[in-house]
């Protein structure tokens, strides 16, 4: 009963310094990855694992999971945006009931709506997930989560080292 009364009043005070501050709290992403070490991009598998620690399902939209690279050896990194128009986040849309956790394998260096391009080296990964109101403005495909509360907030994951191996 204490944890609930605690729980309550962090939300409480979340809620006036953020709106989405309980719902936000919510959710937990972590990555790793089975290829830490790689040699060519399409080769590199990325899990991230979205964990629904809340008493209340929600829909999440693993379309909107971006990457943070951070070089460790100096070298450059670039990010090229796709042309076109912005991906449905609906597509891949997924509904978390409380409790439960579901691992999504993202492959090669496509991100969201574009492409990282990385030299040689190492670095150190991380994945965020940012969710505004009004995103989502699109209709969804998918019967069984109308009118499913859409989890709302800005997250960052775990950090993993990586390291994209010179040669073939």
């Amino acid at each position: 009963m204490r944890s609930k009364i605690l729980i309550y009043i962090v939300c409480v005070v979340g809620l006036v310094l953020n709106p989405v501050f309980c719902f936000a709290s919510s959710l937990i992403i972590e990555i790793d990855s089975p290829t830490k070490p790689y040699k060519k991009h399409h080769q590199f598998k990325l899990l991230v694992t979205f964990s629904n620690i809340s008493s209340q399902s929600f829909v999440v939209f693993p379309s909107y999971i971006r990457r943070e690279y951070k070089p460790l050896d100096g070298q450059r990194l670039r990010y090229t945006p796709y042309p076109g128009p912005v991906i449905d986040p609906w597509f891949g849309a997924i509904l978390l009931e409380p409790g439960e956790s579901e691992t999504i394998t993202y492959e090669g260096m496509r991100d969201g709506d574009g492409m990282w391009d990385l030299m040689p080296g190492r670095y150190k990964l991380a994945a965020t997930l940012n969710v505004l109101p009004n995103n989502y403005d699109y209709p969804t495909p998918n019967k069984q989560i109308v009118g499913a509360n859409i989890w709302l907030g800005n997250i960052k994951s775990n950090k993993i080292n990586i390291n994209y191996l010179y040669g073939n």
